[in-house]
């Protein structure tokens, strides 16, 4: 009865069948904290665009496909300098016509310094 109310156990005309052959096809992880990965450290004062795209090609390897970049308590100049290289990225993906269909804030502090929030994991990776 509750098979036939719901429809459990049936092909569904509107939903899309994928034949992955013996393997998982499912969404990607969105990691909600990262402070760095493949010796990359987010908080690190060396810090390079390079660096933040190292990480964003390597983390879908696992499974992992959206990331919001975090640093650990530093100087305000860190944050400043290191979420200013993470913003110039997403602009230059934003110009190149990637997906932004995220909303992002970004403000200034009376002191100068820089903050900045994201709701769709910061930061995505492009592929190749």
């Amino acid at each position: 009865e509750i098979a036939d109310k719901y429809k459990v156990g049936r092909k569904n005309s509107s939903i899309k069948y994928v034949d992955c052959g013996g393997h998982i096809l499912s969404p990607g992880f969105i990691d909600l904290q990262l402070n760095g990965a493949y010796g990359v450290d987010f908080s690190s004062e060396n810090l390079t665009l390079d660096d933040i795209i190292k990480v964003a090609k390597a983390l879908p390897e696992f499974g992992v496909t959206s990331f919001c970049p975090t640093i650990i308590s530093s100087y305000p100049s860190i944050y400043r300098r290191n979420i200013n290289l993470f913003r110039k990225l997403l602009l230059s993906l934003k110009n190149k016509g990637g997906d932004d269909n995220s909303e992002r804030t970004n403000s200034s502090n009376d002191n100068g310094s820089t903050q900045s929030s994201c709701s769709d994991g910061g930061n995505r990776s492009s592929g190749d």
